[in-house]
């Protein structure tokens, strides 16, 4: 590849013309390697901050599905913290109480099992409590 094509390719990303997947396509369509095309991206975000401006641009929300009940304390701190990183994200806190194990895999095994799964996150204990001796 010509640096008078690199070039081409640099600027338009700078200005704009071109979104970070079509520069890494074209760059690799006109035989650029990928590791190449990736360090111009390195150097371009070290430049121009464009990292922290896409962070800031994410829309939607995040489904947090648990099997335990999450103090209101811990989910406001949690909420605050992503939300400074990730404004226009909501949290979504999906909090089922399930005192059966077997009732929260069923939930998962609907979730799997199902087209669109509605949580991002999941955790929760899976094991049942031991018996008090």
């Amino acid at each position: 590849m010509s640096t008078d094509t690199k070039h081409e390719l640099v600027q338009g990303l700078m200005e704009g013309r071109l979104s970070r997947w079509e520069f890494v396509t074209r760059a690799v369509a006109l035989g650029l390697s990928a590791g190449a095309a990736g360090s111009l991206l390195a150097a371009y975000d070290a430049a121009t901050g464009a990292r922290a401006e896409a962070a800031g641009s994410t829309k939607g929300q995040l489904v947090i599905a648990i099997n335990s009940n999450v103090p209101k304390e811990a989910q406001d701190a949690l909420n605050t913290a992503y939300k400074a990183r990730q404004p226009n994200v909501t949290l979504v806190w999906d909090i089922k109480n399930y005192t059966d194990p077997s009732q929260y895999t069923s939930y998962l095994d609907t979730q799997l099992a199902a087209s669109h799964i509605q949580p991002d996150i999941v955790s929760g204990n899976y094991q049942p409590p031991s018996a008090a001796t």
